[in-house]
């Protein structure tokens, strides 16, 4: 890393002249699209689940999906490309927060052209890794982008450099324009788009784009409060600088809009919406929970301006929502999300006096569970009660689900099941994973947390609703569930007009209850387990003669589960395995009869975490066995006896099954969301977990679908999730130290920690009980750091500057993992022991 002293020279830029700005035309934006699309993804833009709520055809234009995370990549490679040869070898250098940095690096790595990239020291660890991992040359240097931006000029002009600014460059400009082409091709009959305007440069290629072609398209630019840079332009007639503050919306945090944007956007742009911060906590939480998307706070704007009731003159159109990137800090989305839910009231904070002699906290505990309130938080001290939360109490006889009588599964049925539901449920898709080179293989991720309600059971409830009898649909249906059946079960049964009970237990978390109900069922909330819920369940099916759907062993629920294969099938043709997660075990069961059939050299391999290890274990002794569960981050396959069915099915079809650590989980999601941008709940992250944990060392070159079942996952549980798993990984250090409590002592640690780019997330003091001199005070201290050398670092610097600290003994990240495999069951068993 280069450091340099801080020499605030503002250089000249000719391309962004203040006194002759220069306007982009829509044969500049249309040139660009030829010439850079053999390096850029033409992103999606998709119907959103959200447009029934609002009054509008709401449609998401998903540019967070290009490779480094945002739509910045488009304007970097037409620039790059526009360069001279001479230029090209002499390189370029930018100044930026990290979405233009991390396009520009990453473009110019493909296109080897050298690259300096300046940050200041408030750029977020994540982001400056990234540049440095596409090849590009960071400099630290300043307090805030004006001081960066100044050391990134003067180095231009010293190195002979070309400066390309990230938001009013030109070419830049036509780059990001090539977004308006493909919103006009996938939406053509649009009636508005939402823009989000930071520096300006996406809303000036965009309205040129747009308005050339569809002059009648309403234009609207939105930017946070926070940062109203555009709209202290329109109203001085001139760009014009403003004060920065927090906001999180940093990517659109310019201080000053560029006056070639300004200049081009102006005369285009029909409205220009200025959003508070409150309500884009409250979007991306809305973009995570309803879409199962991962969107930073510039990105989720335009949905923002819609939630707060800004647009009512758009009820009843088309409406495009640019999501432009996803490049959201870890532990910053983890605060965001319990921002938006504070926001809308889901989480509340009070104070209150209780006894504190025993059961003072239970009483108030009792209170509060009474009326279906979970605690999310007690400070100061937190205490987490694990148990068997699972009766061992054997339910009443189903005769779908029958010990005595199991019924294997077979392809045609699934076939059969793969027509049935057409049009009734989502054709996910399976796309390549950036963690493909990562991991050394070719990986493909199932996206089936896409279905409406959130995750594959839509399959096997669609097909069993659909097979029922008139005088069964008549009855209506019942089951019992902590979650994803429940959910799909109302929504389908809903859908096709038949009645429907959802029992769950008292301890569901309030989203799942608050989904069920939202799409038509009110559950019923009974027994502390999903034990006492089924047997409450089956006992209400006998006496109102209710037809009770097993979520993972019905018969007709496998058959649907296994349509997830046939579609793996079509969309990679030449897949050598599929990793699948496995709880019940439906989905596994379903998609291995179908793998087989269709390709028998194809190897189907099953992941459980090892607190919920039920099929391993039922394997190791051949028999189906009680499995007692405790608190695990897959709770979707938290099922203590595996199903009847797919027990009996499974034999001779599934060739392995592993068990991975929850850590390795926590890391799974945490990676999903930083390299993939999408939510996924802990179950549907074990198989990625496994890869990632290496228990499949003999898939490294092949062709490997993962399916990735489920995305509904509670928004705390998210956040602590993805906190764990910066922990698992050395990103997250928690540690003690005694600083002394006078003027400055705890200044000087701060700034010791900031010497070595550690950030610090978390600092409890603690006074009372510090043992020696009164003038000390003991610091809890939880930073963030690249990773466990970066953590070692810094706790040599630590230890020598404090004598009385303590860190909590750290493995280095380079044991192998410690999981227990499960038994082989291939009929030709490869060793994958390594």
């Amino acid at each position: 890393m280069e450091t340099y002293r801080n020499q605030p020279t503002i250089e000249f830029d000719p391309m962004c002249d203040k006194e002759n700005p220069q306007k982009i035309s829509f044969e500049d934006v249309s040139a660009a699209a030829f010439r850079i699309q053999s390096g850029i993804v033409k992103t999606p833009c998709v119907k959103s689940h959200m447009s029934s709520i609002y009054g509008m055809e709401i449609y998401l234009k998903n540019d967070f999906l290009q490779h480094t995370g945002s739509f910045k990549e488009r304007g970097a490679r037409n620039a790059l490309l526009l360069l001279s040869k001479e230029a090209k070898e002499r390189g370029v250098i930018s100044a930026s927060l990290g979405n233009h940095s991390q396009g520009l690096s990453y473009h110019a790595n493909l296109l080897q052209v050298p690259t300096t990239v300046v940050m200041p020291n408030v750029a977020p660890i994540m982001k400056i890794e990234k540049c440095r991992s596409y090849g590009a040359n960071v400099i630290i240097h300043g307090n805030d982008m004006k001081e960066a931006k100044y050391h990134a000029m003067t180095l231009a002009k010293e190195r002979g450099l070309t400066y390309i600014n990230g938001y009013d460059h030109p070419h830049i400009m036509s780059g990001q324009g090539t977004v308006g082409l493909e919103i006009i091709e996938q939406v053509p009959e649009v009636g508005a788009v939402l823009v989000p305007v930071g520096g300006g440069g996406l809303m000036a290629g965009v309205a040129t784009a747009i308005k050339h072609l569809k002059p009648h398209v309403l234009i609207y630019g939105v930017e946070t409060e926070k940062c109203p840079s555009m709209k202290m332009a329109m109203k001085q007639d001139e760009p014009v600088s403003v004060d920065i503050r927090s906001t999180l919306a940093d990517g659109l945090a310019v201080p000053t809009v560029g006056y070639n944007a300004y200049r081009t956007a102006k005369p285009l742009i029909d409205k220009l919406i200025t959003v508070n911060e409150d309500w884009i906590a409250r979007a991306i939480l809305r973009l995570v929970e309803q879409e199962k998307y991962v969107v930073e706070g510039g990105g989720a704007v335009g949905v923002a301006a819609i939630m707060a009731g800004l647009v009512p003159e758009l009820a009843n159109k088309k409406v495009v929502c640019i999501l432009s990137g996803g490049n959201i800090d870890t532990t910053i989305l983890g605060r965001c999300l319990e921002r938006g839910l504070a926001a809308e009231r889901r989480l509340v904070k009070f104070k209150v006096t209780v006894s504190d002699r025993p059961g003072g906290i239970a009483e108030l505990c009792k209170l509060i569970a009474s009326i279906g309130v979970s605690i999310k938080d007690i400070m100061q001290e937190r205490a987490w009660v694990f148990g068997d939360i699972f009766s061992v109490r054997d339910p009443e006889f189903d005769p779908y689900c029958d010990p005595a009588n199991p019924r294997k599964i077979k392809y045609d049925d699934v076939l059969a099941a793969s027509r049935r539901c057409v049009g009734c449920v989502v054709r996910t898709p399976c796309v390549k994973g950036h963690m493909s080179e990562t991991l050394g293989m070719e990986l493909y991720f199932k996206q089936e947390f896409l279905q409406y309600t959130g995750s594959f059971k839509e399959r096997g409830v669609c097909n069993t609703l659909l097979l029922l009898s008139e005088e069964q649909k008549r009855n209506g249906v019942i089951t019992a569930s902590t979650g994803n059946h429940g959910m799909a079960l109302s929504y389908h049964s809903a859908r096709l007009g038949i009645p429907c009970v959802v029992v769950m237990p008292v301890r569901t978390p309030l989203t799942k209850i608050s989904k069920c109900t939202s799409f038509g069922v009110k559950p019923l909330l009974h027994g502390l387990s999903i034990a006492d819920a089924k047997l409450y369940a089956m006992t209400m099916s006998k006496e109102k003669k209710m037809v009770y759907v097993n979520g993972y062993d019905h018969p007709n629920v496998i058959e649907g589960q296994g349509t997830t294969g046939i579609e793996i099938m079509e969309q990679v043709p030449d897949v050598d395995a599929i990793v699948i997660p496995v709880g019940g075990g439906s989905l596994i069961s379903g998609v291995g009869v179908c793998a087989k059939h269709i390709k028998p050299s194809i190897e189907i391999y099953g992941v459980e975490t090892d607190k919920t290890c039920s099929m391993v274990e039922s394997f190791r002794k051949n028999e189906r066995v009680f499995y007692p569960i405790d608190t695990t981050i897959a709770d979707g396959l938290g099922v203590n006896k595996v199903g009847v069915n797919t027990f009996f099915t499974l034999k001779g079809i599934v060739d392995k099954m592993v068990v991975v650590k929850e850590d390795w989980v926590a890391r799974a999601v945490m990676h999903i969301v930083e390299q993939e941008r999408f939510v996924v709940e802990g179950a549907g992250a074990t198989g990625a977990a496994a890869l990632m944990a290496g228990l499949f060392p003999n898939l490294k070159g092949k062709k490997v679908v993962c399916i990735l079942t489920g995305g509904n996952i509670d928004t705390t549980i998210l956040a602590r999730a993805l906190e764990r798993g910066m922990a698992a990984e050395g990103r997250l250090v928690k540690f003690k130290v005694t600083v002394s409590d006078r003027p400055g002592g705890m200044a000087e640690l701060c700034s010791l920690m900031a010497t070595c780019g550690v950030t610090l997330r978390d600092c409890i003091p603690e006074r009372a009980w510090v043992k020696g001199d009164v003038y000390s005070v003991e610091l809890k201290i939880i930073a963030e750091t690249r990773g466990w050398d970066h953590t070692k670092e810094l706790m040599e610097l630590v230890k020598k500057s404090y004598k009385d600290c303590f860190f909590q003994e750290i493995g280095g990240g380079s044991e192998k993992p410690t999981v227990r495999r499960g038994p082989c069951l291939a009929p030709n068993p490869i060793c994958m022991q390594k």
